[in-house]
């Protein structure tokens, strides 16, 4: 059963939330999962896509969860979900904000940086600013690499912000893609290449020194272990940094950057040396490894977002 909200309200006032209280202590989660406003009067039916917001509302003797989405139509839709407990409460609606930690409405915290520490708050957009701009290597490649490398640092909301810009830019999503692809054969291969200090440890008379280069001539090790995943393996490498719409130069140059954001000196080494052999420049090597560093930072910045709203919250 879907009920639609009676006063047209394009988002929830005071009254509107007197409105849902009410509606949720006759809330029955056995047979209503909806509940719909309407913009401008017209009744919309959503199918819920990207989160914006999330509350919680308790009432009474129940507590629901409910979302809130913003479609194309800039149309909003509540879906009060089905989960109910009991709860020892005074019986008045309250209204809250989502303990959602990537919630879209976050990241406006972030402008509270600018009085909260301004002078790195200033240095770290001009640094953010000089690494982005043409040079040897464009604005667009600086933001696809970009792209590949927020998908190591796992933040949403710079996979967010760097998709966004490197649309802009003029990247196409098969660019992005095969980009986040080197990302993904990169990573593997840290792991692939690491797996020689399983077998230096299992050796009692191996060096002392951890990060040696002639540690790479184990891996056949592992080849012999693991045949069908080690060549599954570099078939798929192989595959990610051939040349496709993005040049197999270019594929290497995102390696670069991805191994020294996932700090692997074996690929860091593996894939600088691809990387000469396919033509790339001291300079745009050098500018590939910037877009990571400001890429690292720019993670630490966007999660103060979660920082202010966990303090202020």
């Amino acid at each position: 059963m879907r009920r639609g909200f009676p006063s047209g309200q394009a988002v929830p006032t005071a009254e509107s939330v007197g409105f849902i209280g009410k509606f949720a202590e006759n809330f029955d989660p056995a047979t209503e999962d909806v509940l719909f406003l309407p913009f401008d009067g017209k009744q919309q039916i959503m199918v819920p896509s990207i989160r914006l917001m999330g509350i919680i509302l308790e009432t009474g003797q129940q507590i629901v969860l409910t979302w809130m989405y913003r479609t194309a139509g800039n149309g909003f839709c509540i879906e009060i979900c089905r989960f109910k407990d009991i709860l020892n409460k005074n019986g008045k609606g309250v209204l809250k904000m989502s303990t959602n930690l990537y919630s879209r409405e976050n990241v406006q915290n972030l402008g509270q940086l600018k009085d909260l520490a301004p002078e790195p708050f200033k240095a770290f957009h001009e640094f953010n600013a000089a690494v982005f701009k043409d040079g040897a290597l464009s604005k667009k490649e600086k933001e696809i690499i970009a792209v590949a490398v927020t998908h190591v640092t796992l933040c949403p909301d710079c996979i967010d912000a760097h998709t966004k810009e490197a649309k802009k830019a003029g990247a196409s999503l098969e660019e992005l893609a095969e980009a986040v692809f080197v990302t993904a054969a990169v990573e593997a291969g840290g792991t692939v290449t690491h797996s020689t200090h399983v077998h230096n440890a299992k050796d009692k008379d191996a060096s002392d020194a951890l990060y040696a280069r002639s540690n790479l001539r184990q891996l056949g090790q592992l080849g012999k272990l693991a045949p069908d995943g080690f060549k599954g393996y570099h078939a798929f490498s192989a595959a990610a940094t051939k040349s496709g719409k993005l040049s197999a130069k270019f594929k290497e140059i995102i390696a670069v950057a991805v191994a020294n954001a996932i700090q692997c000196p074996y690929c860091i080494d593996v894939h600088t040396k691809n990387a000469e052999r396919q033509g790339a420049t001291g300079e745009e090597l050098a500018e590939a490894i910037m877009v990571t560093a400001a890429v690292r930072a720019g993670d630490s910045y966007a999660h103060m977002a979660n920082m202010i709203q966990s303090y202020q919250g």
